[in-house]
């Protein structure tokens, strides 16, 4: 079972339903007029499937979380469907950072926001870099950079969280490992 410990940004999410809701009222209000044919037609056509459109990835957005921890992983949701695995004895810590939110700003420029870094293991070559959706943050060098805009509001009580549940995490999974070596090296009476 999957635990969500950090949660998208379902402001964001509510506000592309509120868009897609309002695309399908007017393209079905239209098509009730009779907007069907012609040009009519495809403003029509094309208002209902942004709004469903629209309303779908609403759904997607709101269901899925930036970070859960599914008993032995971190699963980091941040490219469009298939999230990464991280094996939690890998994560070292969570911080505050803060990175260019990738949404423009006034005259072309980009505006910064909080955002949520997660270092790994300087061992854990393999995991030092992965492709990742450049709305939602970067991954290089052993850091996984998470932005805000994207997430539920990054608080230091939000990141203590985090660690929190790291280091319950990483017990638990030893406690588990230390558990089964001592059942294996037990004698079974004969």
């Amino acid at each position: 079972m999957r635990h969500v410990w950090l949660k998208a940004n379902r402001r964001l999410a509510a506000a592309a339903a509120a868009a897609g809701l309002l695309c399908v009222v007017v393209g079905g209000l239209s098509a009730l007029f009779g907007a069907t044919e012609g040009l009519a037609g495809i403003i029509t056509g094309s208002c209902l499937g942004a709004g469903v459109a629209l309303c779908l990835a609403a759904g997607h957005g709101w269901l899925r979380p930036r970070l859960a921890y599914d008993g032995r992983h971190l699963v980091a949701y941040l490219t469009a469907w298939r999230p990464y695995r991280i094996p939690i004895e890998l994560i070292e810590v969570f911080f505050i950072g803060q990175t260019a939110s990738k949404l423009p700003g006034r005259r072309g420029s980009t505006w910064d926001s909080r955002s949520v870094v997660v270092r790994l293991s300087q061992s854990a070559r393999q995991w030092h870099g992965q492709p990742v959706a450049a709305r939602l943050g970067e991954w290089f060098g052993g850091y996984i950079i998470i932005r805000g805009i994207w997430c539920e509001p990054i608080t230091k009580d939000k990141v203590e969280d985090l660690n929190r549940h790291l280091i319950v995490a990483q017990r638990q999974l030893r406690d588990a490992a230390e558990s089964s070596s001592q059942s294996a090296g037990e004698q079974v009476p004969t």
